[in-house]
């Protein structure tokens, strides 16, 4: 395991291409506008999974995580 003090910004641009970390703030961005999408063509079996997903990312974002593990 490695400890904060290894992690460089070249470690984790390695990360990002290699899809293993997700940005929280694209997720933000992305499912905001999927939920303006969904309300607004009235699909709402959507909307909850979407408004739970938008939830999690801005909980990460409050807490200060810019980057979520898909691992």
């Amino acid at each position: 395991m490695c400890s904060l003090m290894e992690i460089t910004k070249e470690k984790i641009e390695k990360l990002k291409e290699e899809k293993h970390l997700i940005c929280v703030s694209t997720e933000i961005k992305k499912y905001t506008q999927l939920l303006s999408d969904a309300e607004w063509e009235g699909r709402t079996d959507n909307v909850l999974f979407i408004q739970k997903q938008l939830d999690h990312y801005k909980k990460l974002m409050a807490d200060g995580q810019l980057y979520e593990p898909k691992f």
